[in-house]
């Protein structure tokens, strides 16, 4: 089965994708691809009634309940529900605005969900934030890069050098040119 067709046929509704930044203030349930819907879905299901429901990020993993457990093993992260790889797939697919946000879809303000469960309307909100970008770069921490070749390793001093000995470069002709 394609990666497309898979996007759009997990459940049996179709995502509305006229969904633009302006509409983002508030989504109504028909705006959201078919994945982010059936896990809003399935959490409202498992949840107590209430007028206004918490889902967990589906993009990001989430910490341990502050229950006490009667376990002595170290608590665990609950994974993420959609893999970054499928998280790309829904981003190549969708607009950002109907997805929750993450650290690949940053978002400027969260929009709500309204959600028609029976004959009320619900608010669905995300829970957990999304971290600041850390800029960290591969090469950000080491004196020098452990890839590649030596004369890539050694092209910003060369180039360095290069910059310095042209400098005056102008002069040393002229002076040249005056003897010869």
């Amino acid at each position: 089965m394609s990666i497309a067709r898979r996007l759009f046929t997990t459940t049996s509704r179709r995502c509305n994708a006229s969904v633009t930044p302006e509409t983002a203030a508030q989504l109504s349930a028909a705006d959201l691809p078919p994945t982010i819907y059936t896990i809003i879905e399935r959490h409202i299901a498992q949840s107590p009634p209430s007028s206004t429901y918490t889902v967990p990020n589906p993009f990001m993993m989430h910490k341990p309940s502050s229950e006490p457990s009667t376990s002595t093993a170290v608590p665990q992260h609950t994974p993420r529900a959609i893999s970054r790889r499928r998280e790309r797939q829904l981003l190549d697919h969708y607009s950002g605005i109907v997805l929750p946000p993450s650290p690949l879809n940053r978002l400027p303000e969260t929009p709500s969900i309204r959600w028609l469960h029976g004959e009320e309307e619900v608010t669905v909100t995300w829970s957990g934030e999304v971290g600041e970008d850390q800029g960290k770069s591969l090469y950000g921490s080491r004196r020098r890069m452990f890839k590649g070749h030596k004369h890539e390793r050694e092209r910003p001093e060369r180039e360095r050098e290069t910059k310095e000995r042209m400098t005056g470069m102008q002069k040393r002709i002229n002076d040249w040119r005056s003897v010869s």
